[in-house]
């Protein structure tokens, strides 16, 4: 999604008046919310493209030749003639084709126009010969839309005029935190970046983070970050780097979260994790947690770099920062194979 689709399903999200919604939000349920956003509004859409046979199956094919004995009249000739183009174009549009692009208007119409009006009934009466109707091709080409989808749909959205997509897809955990992370710059507005600051279990780092060592299916704490009295920076990049022991499961590997405590009380953290670098106490801890990314492990491979970035927006004056180990491996020994480097950022007008 674009920055500027983000922001539009952000807002989307906070006015939604669906109980599921507001209590997925309120508790930053990323799982949860990215469900129920991918679950089938009410609003009826084009499909962007159908599998050809689809459409195939749809047609009443027996409706494209004439009903009435062949009796060399000029007007039956007439009415062959007009069964037969109908039939050649019909013959465009699915011939040699995996699937048809039912989301572009003109093959829309040359499908309507050729399965409608067909003059093969008795006696040369007109009859639909598979657009309309129930599993026909109109309903075949067809579908609801997403919660997400129906944010950006245009038209009308009903089953006897469906409405356009705009965005398409379903959304993932991922998506819905770059969705509460989402912002737009002004124009002529700039970047300011402040000190970047190393958590690692390195002995020359900010805070300590000893993820090295973490073996799969158990987490770590970081030392509480303290970022001062406000004013300050609300905006955080992160750039992670790991490396697992042994041989982690390909397409899996680290959640990162982060755990926040309000400035009045640097004890009050989210999840109750504690404030200095030590195991995660129960992993299930992080559900109470801000989830900010993941470190995937792109091969099945040991010892090989694993590199992620992002981004956040953060308010509160302490963070800790929370690993959770699901690569299938140990996470390297050596403290230097893991780090997590974050540094806060603000928009400055010009």
């Amino acid at each position: 999604m674009t920055p500027a689709q983000l922001q539009t399903l952000k807002a989307a999200v906070l006015a939604s008046v669906d109980p599921a919604v507001q209590a997925a939000g309120a508790s930053r349920n990323d799982t949860e919310l990215a469900r129920l956003l991918n679950l089938p509004s009410t609003f009826y859409v084009w499909r962007s493209t159908v599998p050809a046979d689809e459409v195939a199956d749809a047609i009443l094919w027996d409706r494209l030749t004439p009903a009435d004995t062949p009796d060399g009249s000029a007007i039956q000739t007439n009415r062959l003639l007009l069964c037969q183009s109908k039939q050649i174009n019909l013959q465009v549009l699915l011939q040699g084709r995996d699937s048809i692009g039912t989301g572009r208007p003109n093959l829309r119409n040359g499908l309507s126009d050729a399965l409608q009006n067909v003059p093969s009934g008795i006696g040369g009466a007109t009859q639909d010969a598979g657009w309309a109707g129930a599993s026909r091709v109109k309903a075949t080409i067809t579908r609801l839309a997403t919660v997400a989808e129906r944010v950006f749909a245009t038209g009308t959205g009903t089953t006897g005029i469906p409405g356009n997509l705009v965005f398409e897809g379903e959304l993932n955990v991922n998506d819905i935190g770059e969705m509460w992370n989402s912002w737009i710059m002004a124009n002529e507005s700039y970047i300011r970046k402040g000190t970047s600051k190393l958590v690692n279990g390195e002995a020359g780092a900010a805070s300590a983070f000893s993820v090295e060592g973490v073996t799969n299916a158990n987490g770590r704490v970081s030392d509480q970050i303290d970022w001062g009295a406000a004013p300050r920076p609300m905006w955080y990049e992160w750039s992670c780097e790991v490396q697992f022991q042994a041989t982690p499961t390909q397409g899996l590997g680290l959640e990162l979260y982060v755990a926040g405590a309000p400035d009045a009380d640097s004890t009050q953290i989210d999840g109750d994790i504690g404030a200095s670098d030590a195991a995660l106490g129960d992993v299930d801890m992080r559900r109470n947690l801000r989830f900010i990314g993941y470190v995937v492990s792109e091969n099945a491979a040991a010892s090989e770099k694993c590199v992620a970035s992002g981004r956040f927006q953060f308010t509160q004056r302490y963070t800790s920062i929370v690993a959770y180990n699901a690569s299938g491996a140990t996470v390297n020994a050596t403290d230097s194979n893991f780090r997590f480097d974050i540094v806060p950022f603000y928009v400055q007008g010009q």
